[in-house]
């Protein structure tokens, strides 16, 4: 057996590491504290530092999240009434109700009845704009009013929007900030740990092995068997490409708040491989496009043990995919889209059963789009999930 100290390799390890150091000092008389005084100082000032800004980091990811669902919510809805508000529009020019030329009041091609893409939040909002500024433009030229919906109908869930994604904006700002602030420490912090701990062991050089690492452990030194077997475990995606559409398919990966660069591999078909370090609130996007058709076997897999253990967000969409095994403990991930794909339903009700016995609360699961198959409501596990405040989008 190899015993090795294992030095912190994330946000909280290392906010443990020096929460520790600056406790055993605390509670140690001045005559027997066994860093150097000029470590004190540092310790003494950096330790409330790295708490204070991994608290407001967390905070503003806290405030960030309600933003988004908020946004998420209101965009659903004006989008909703917006493609009402044109469809019910259209029904009246082709009623005789409306003249098509006033289709010109909202910016809509006079010859055509089609709804306009509206699939980017920038999208949403101008559409949403045209019709509050063209209906009135219609309405003082004479045009009859419209019902169901009316703008005033269209007007309150637009504003609503409107509103809640200059929150969104504002709060994934504040976000990015304090992440920041936290990834400016890094370098310091960690410094200030490996002087700490190589003070700490020389201080107890002439002890018996196990009287040092015991009395080292006390001022927040950990350490590892370095000769234990790496953990494997891994994401497997199986993907009917019998046709190919020649665009990239996607896996994206977000860490939590706690990952520090762990690695992670993706294998596509024999010798396409893509890799990649997950960071604190960082995002990998792998991507491949398949070349020959067929039924493909990918997999999502550590090099760095243990950082699946990280991720905040699992997204495997529109990938076709006809399988998807979660071979890990994905357990920190609040949020999964496999939207678009066409797994059956023993596979849906295995990942829903297996997120639900995560037991974490406030998640996102998105299951529908392409040919996925409709659970059925009053499955255990969904109804579960659900009252765990989970929104779990279905087809």
């Amino acid at each position: 057996m190899a015993i090795g100290r294992k030095l912190p390799n994330s946000d909280e390890s290392r906010n443990l590491a020096l929460t520790a150091a600056k406790t055993k000092k605390d509670n140690t008389v001045p005559a027997s504290i066994v860093i150097t005084p000029n470590t004190v100082v540092r310790l003494d000032s950096t330790q409330p530092l790295l708490f204070s800004a991994m608290q407001t980091r967390a905070n503003t990811l806290q405030a960030q999240s309600a933003a988004t669902l908020l946004k998420n919510t209101t965009e659903k809805q004006a989008k909703m009434f917006i493609s009402h508000f044109i469809q019910a529009f259209n029904n009246g020019v082709d009623r005789g109700i409306f003249p098509a030329a006033h289709r010109a009041f909202y910016q809509l091609d006079v010859s055509s009845s089609s709804v306009p893409d509206m699939d980017t939040e920038a999208l949403l909002l101008l559409w949403g704009q045209r019709l509050i500024t063209g209906d009135a433009a219609r309405i003082a030229a004479g045009g009859t009013a419209m019902a169901m919906p009316s703008i005033a109908q269209v007007t309150v869930p637009y504003n609503s929007f409107k509103a809640a994604n200059i929150a969104q904006s504002t709060a994934k700002d504040a976000y990015d900030n304090a992440q920041e602030t936290v990834s400016d420490m890094r370098i310091n912090v960690d410094n200030l740990i490996l002087r700490i701990w190589d003070e700490v062991e020389t201080a107890f050089n002439d002890e018996e092995i196990a009287s040092k690492r015991r009395k080292a452990k006390e001022w927040g030194v950990v350490y590892t068997d370095s000769s234990a077997p790496p953990v494997t475990s891994g994401i497997s995606i199986t993907s009917d490409q019998s046709t190919i559409s020649g665009m990239p398919l996607e896996i994206i990966i977000t860490g939590n708040l706690s990952a520090s660069g762990g690695t992670i591999l993706t294998t596509w078909e024999s010798g396409q491989t893509n890799s990649a370090d997950l960071t604190a609130g960082g995002t990998i996007v792998f991507q491949h496009v398949y070349t020959s058709t067929g039924i493909k076997n990918i997999t999502a897999a550590e090099v760095t043990a243990g950082v699946f253990g990280f991720i905040s967000a699992l997204q495997i969409p529109n990938m076709n995919a006809t399988s998807i095994t979660l071979g890990t403990d994905l357990s920190s991930a609040t949020t999964f889209n496999f939207y678009g794909n066409k797994i059956s339903l023993t596979n849906m009700y295995a990942l829903i059963t297996q997120i639900n016995d995560y037991g974490t609360s406030g998640g996102l699961l998105n299951i529908s789009g392409g040919t996925m198959p409709v659970p059925d409501p009053a499955f255990p596990a969904l109804i579960a999930l659900r009252s765990r405040g989970w929104i779990v989008t279905t087809n």
